[in-house]
């Protein structure tokens, strides 16, 4: 028998549903449609949170006020979000809520606020307020720059808290652990500012 013969005989003794692939096919494409608009939706609400945060940084509260109601309508497309598109979006927005609540009131984002906006696992939350120690060191170098060390120090105090409290868990070698030794530079960070303004 010819080599070929041979392949084709071995083809037409083959099962091969051609059909099921036709199914998954269209399955993951369907699946990859709903992950293309969930990546979307978690994009605008970082985005949201972003526009926040400058705005805060620029002190146009009145604009940060607008971000915040936005946001908080945002927060429906975010629980449809899978868990780990969901989390980075989370974590984005408490960052940015935290900064907010710290320029209208000097006062930290609760967890039930939060859990409010977003329905935020603690590690979001945590995580969340980790990264807003970034912000804390750029407005406590916006505020050395025009010479306020009153604002150095509100932002060095409110750092201090963050981290004497973060310091209370047993994070080992997580995100947060990573987070938390991060919150230890801001301190020495502003410090720095502040020995810098006293020369």
């Amino acid at each position: 028998m010819e080599f070929a013969q041979e392949l084709e005989n071995i083809r037409h003794e083959l099962t091969f549903s051609e059909q099921d692939f036709h199914t998954l096919v269209e399955a993951y494409d369907v699946r990859d449609k709903e992950r293309e608009e969930l990546i979307v939706a978690s994009r605008s609400v970082i985005k949201l949170a972003k526009q926040l945060i400058y705005a805060l940084h620029r002190s146009d509260l009145e604009k940060a006020e607008q971000l915040v109601e936005e946001l908080k309508s945002s927060s429906l497309a975010v629980l449809a979000l899978p868990v780990g598109a969901r989390s980075a979006a989370v974590q984005e927005a408490i960052e940015a809520l935290a900064f907010y609540y710290y320029r209208k009131n000097f006062s930290l984002v609760t967890y039930a606020c939060a859990n409010e906006f977003f329905s935020c696992t603690d590690e979001d939350y945590l995580l969340g307020l980790a990264d807003f120690g970034g912000e804390l060191v750029r407005e406590a170098t916006n505020a050395a720059i025009a010479s306020n060390v009153s604002g150095v120090m509100r932002a060095k105090v409110f750092v201090e808290e963050l981290y004497k409290n973060f310091i209370r868990f047993d994070f080992r070698n997580s995100e947060l652990r990573k987070k938390t030794d991060a919150l230890r530079w801001h301190t020495q960070k502003i410090d720095e500012l502040l020995v810098a303004m006293k020369r």
